[in-house]
């Protein structure tokens, strides 16, 4: 199984950059609810329902370092999203360790996936900092999952698997 939940807002032309003080503690709760929350209720209602399996959880590379804040032009990376996006984390390790060895659950982590309907400016400049020199297309992605859901992958449990074009390792 692989559990979906994102909660990535994109700037909108009015967008305006909100210190992370200042963010109001609802739009907190509704990343936690989206991210989190509703994540974990996925998971347990899987484990709930069967014997084993493979669970796949997504995050995203703000959920191991902070947002280059400088990328964003008139726009702040929410905190809320990189709050829910760690937890989404931990949370796979959490489950991983409780349930192996009936249940592998793994976490998946993105950096930044091309979308033509993306700024271009932003687009070159977020490329500048992924050693490969661009963006993730979305068919990169799914070796990892086909990897993790394989029997093959048997001993692996509670792991992150980064795919960002090395965004993490500088």
């Amino acid at each position: 199984m692989i559990v979906c939940h994102a909660f990535n807002p994109v700037p909108i032309q009015e967008s305006v950059k909100i210190d992370p003080v200042d963010v109001p503690l609802s739009e907190i709760r509704q990343y936690l609810e989206v991210n989190v929350i509703s994540a974990y209720n996925v998971c347990r209602d899987f484990i709930k329902n069967n014997k084993s399996g493979t669970i796949i959880n997504i995050s995203s590379i703000y959920g191991l370092i902070s947002p280059k804040h400088h990328l964003y032009r008139n726009f702040t990376k929410p905190i809320g999203y990189s709050l829910s996006k760690s937890a989404v984390i931990m949370m796979s390790k959490y489950l991983a360790t409780y349930y192996a060895p009936d249940f592998r659950v793994n976490t998946v982590v993105l950096g930044g996936v091309f979308d033509k309907d993306i700024d271009s400016e932003f687009v070159r400049r977020y490329s500048e900092n992924v050693p490969i020199g661009r963006m993730m297309n979305l068919t990169e992605i799914t070796p990892v999952f086909d990897f993790l859901l394989d029997e093959r992958s048997g001993y692996v449990t509670g792991s992150e698997f980064v795919v960002d074009g090395g965004w993490t390792s500088w």
